[in-house]
């Protein structure tokens, strides 16, 4: 074989043998993401608010539902998280998993 046609076909082995080892960021990807941004965004905005602050709360979110646990004192605390929740960009839905104390 020609030393041209081994470096061809050499040539032709790394391109094809890198562009498999190649990794892209897919749809899955993108998704975890704006759910772990969804989560930290209502976890920030809960710690904020001077009513749901001195409260402890689960942020799960899954597909921008959002999925809210703990322990609440009162409708007006369950109310007021809930709405949070809502009330941020992305939220689809929230599931309300809260208890009284």
């Amino acid at each position: 074989m020609k030393a041209s046609n081994m470096l061809i076909m050499l040539g032709m082995a790394a391109i094809l043998g890198a562009g498999g080892c190649a990794t892209t960021s897919g749809p899955v990807d993108d998704k975890a993401l704006a759910d772990e941004r969804l989560t930290q965004e209502v976890e920030r905005r809960l710690e904020e608010d001077p009513v749901t602050s001195p409260f402890s709360f689960g942020v799960f979110v899954r597909d921008g539902v959002v999925i809210m646990e703990g322990a609440i004192s009162s409708s007006y605390v369950r109310s007021r998280a809930i709405g949070i929740a809502r009330a941020t960009p992305g939220v689809q839905n929230v599931l309300d998993k809260l208890a009284p104390w």
